[in-house]
């Protein structure tokens, strides 16, 4: 039997695709930021790479995704407001995903390890965004 991890895994891409647009339809921060709008798409496929390792129980630092999200918002001004709602809908996108792919399935555990990752990333951007802001003046 296949369990929700896997057959979440096999649509990956399209799960990817529907985040981005509603990233895009719901934080219009993006529409005046062209380049962080191009980057959106493989910011979103990075990190879905990362929650898959995460519902597996692969270890991960999380390193590329807060990466990623910290370059993309100081290289084109958005506001760590704008990346943390940007990290908050990946998040809840993944996990209405993998309930409904559940079929009754235990899935706490991937879960558990899905929440504790998006508030270990959160709280490193938060630090490290700040951290840039406060070395360039604030800018």
């Amino acid at each position: 039997m296949v369990g929700a991890v896997e057959r979440l895994a096999d649509e990956i891409d399209q799960l990817a695709d529907l985040i981005v647009a509603e990233i895009l339809a719901s934080v219009p921060e993006y529409e005046d930021e062209p380049v962080a709008k191009l980057l959106l798409r493989p910011f979103v496929r990075q990190n879905a790479d990362e929650v898959m390792r995460e519902f597996r129980g692969i270890a991960t630092t999380t390193a590329a995704a807060r990466n990623v999200a910290l370059t993309d918002a100081i290289a084109t001004g958005l506001s760590l407001e704008t990346i943390e709602r940007t990290f908050q809908i990946g998040r809840d996108r993944f996990r209405a995903r993998l309930l409904e792919l559940g079929d009754g399935e235990d899935l706490a555990e991937p879960l558990a390890r899905l929440d504790e990752a998006y508030e270990t990333v959160i709280a490193a951007v938060r630090d490290e965004y700040r951290a840039v802001k406060e070395r360039r003046g604030g800018d």
